[in-house]
């Protein structure tokens, strides 16, 4: 057990973890929040996220395996390309979506709430394209 808490630690110190901190600061400084009090209460989630799930399920999870979901459904001819498809769809939404985000807040007196609330409703729209990507598959 303390090993699972100290591995959990180190895995919360990484540079992933380290951008979306600083993704964080940077929404917190525009909408005026309290930085300290919620940026430790990020680390505090993330690490409890960490824990809970344990280690390597969301470490480094787009590096990992986006590659071979790729190469899986679109075969190793255009690896590269396909792969650098995929990933500048990830890089446009990861830097976007902070914009968005805080846009929403400020709009709703420092609320993120509905930027949330998008959130949830973008993934389960994902959810629901997976799904349906994975019967036409079978089809075919």
């Amino acid at each position: 057990l303390v090993t699972l808490f100290g591995a959990g630690l180190l895995a919360g110190f990484n540079p992933c973890s380290i951008s979306m901190l600083l993704m964080l600061f940077s929404i917190l400084i525009t909408t005026r929040a309290s930085v300290l009090k919620n940026g430790i209460l990020y680390l505090i989630g993330k690490y409890i996220t960490y824990l809970g799930l344990g280690l390597g399920i969301c470490f480094g999870g787009v590096m990992g395996v986006f590659p071979s979901i790729v190469m899986e459904n679109y075969g190793p001819a255009n690896q590269g390309v396909n792969y650098g498809i995929v990933f500048t769809g990830y890089s446009v939404a990861a830097y976007f979506a902070p914009s968005i985000a805080s846009n929403i807040a400020v709009a709703n007196n420092g609320s993120f709430s509905i930027a949330f609330y998008i959130a949830i409703i973008l993934a389960l729209a994902g959810l629901l394209l997976n799904f349906l990507y994975g019967k036409i598959s079978q089809k075919a």
